[in-house]
């Protein structure tokens, strides 16, 4: 039977199933859709859209969190975002974020400004009240998450990478930053669910150059399976902002081997199992740049070239089918 979409008339509809940060409060699946009429509002969790034009919704789900997903390195964030599994159809007419006070992340309320992500980050003009910043006169416009943001409070900082891995025994997490002005310090947060979160160890200072400026920290818990992490960058004047959040899945039981080392041409890994195959194999020089990526690789043995490397030591983190993760060093002779 062909499912018929629901029409959604000029009148005021909210909908009412409020969730926590982080977790999905609307989902539209398999061939269902949801059609708005012009000029009908629609309240999702705070999220208001009132097309100009009708709008249909199809096969999406819709995510609150108290930090945005995508890198947003232009302005300060509130603490409430809103992500789309997939880029929604252009959309016209107005959209309005309503937030708590708690949100505001240290900003001024009036100089939030909607803000929408394709490819890149982008901002709308916006009128502000009480707890809402609203866009009018929006065009033809597509995202695949929604938050606010100040226009007037710039951070430099821009994030370059965050990675995490398991070696030794223990759970690593490293990161590079670039353009660093007026930065204070670093701290890594971790989670067992992707929603609640807590500070983990101390506070790395920051090194307030234009960089490439690496960073890593060494979690000193034996914490295993799977785990959430992501850092906080803080300005001296009390800004600050989040990385993107990795996942770490460490499983240390797998004998990874790298040989023969040191090595001069070739680098053989195997992953100590024949059902476990290679999703990713990167190397870094010791200042943490990036040199080599390859995968996936659908072997649990793989011979890696070397032989262009200058002579040093280097890194080679490794990612397996099942989501092991692992970091081995290596010498180039």
């Amino acid at each position: 039977m062909k499912m018929k979409p629901f029409i959604l008339l000029p009148v005021l509809c909210l909908v009412l199933n409020l969730r926590s940060p982080g977790q999905s409060f609307f989902t539209i699946t398999g061939s269902s859709n949801l059609f708005i009429s012009s000029g009908s509002t629609i309240n999702m969790n705070n999220l208001v859209l009132v097309p100009s034009a009708g709008y249909n919704l199809v096969a999406v789900t819709t995510t609150l969190n108290s930090a945005v997903t995508h890198p947003y390195t232009t302005g300060t964030p509130i603490l409430r975002s809103y992500l789309f599994s997939n880029t929604l159809p252009a959309f016209s007419g107005t959209i309005s974020i309503y937030y708590n006070t708690s949100e505001l992340n240290g900003l001024t309320a009036s100089t939030l400004q909607l803000n929408g992500y394709t490819t890149t980050w982008n901002q709308y003009i916006s009128t502000t009240g009480t707890n809402v910043a609203t866009a009018s006169g929006l065009s033809s416009v597509a995202f695949s998450e929604l938050t606010l943001a100040s226009s007037s409070t710039p951070l430099p900082l821009t994030w370059v990478s965050v990675n995490a891995y398991f070696d030794n025994g223990r759970n690593n997490v490293q990161w590079t930053t670039a353009n660093e002005v007026n930065c204070k310090d670093y701290q890594v947060f971790k989670s067992f669910d992707g929603k609640s979160w807590q500070t983990a160890g101390f506070p790395v200072t920051a090194l307030n150059e234009l960089g490439p400026n690496n960073y890593s920290w060494i979690d000193s818990t034996d914490a295993k399976g799977l785990i959430f992490f992501r850092v906080r960058q803080s300005d001296l004047d009390g800004a600050y902002s989040y990385s993107i959040t990795v996942t770490l899945k460490s499983t240390p039981a797998v004998n990874i081997m790298v040989y023969p080392n040191p090595s001069s041409n070739q680098l053989l890994v195997s992953s100590g199992d024949a059902t476990l195959t290679f999703k990713q194999l990167r190397i870094f020089d010791e200042t943490g740049k990036l040199v080599s990526q390859t995968g996936p690789v659908n072997a649990s043995q793989y011979s890696l070239s070397i032989g262009g490397f200058a002579s040093g030591a280097y890194h080679l983190f490794i990612q397996l089918s099942d989501g092991t993760t692992a970091t081995k060093t290596f010498i180039k002779n």
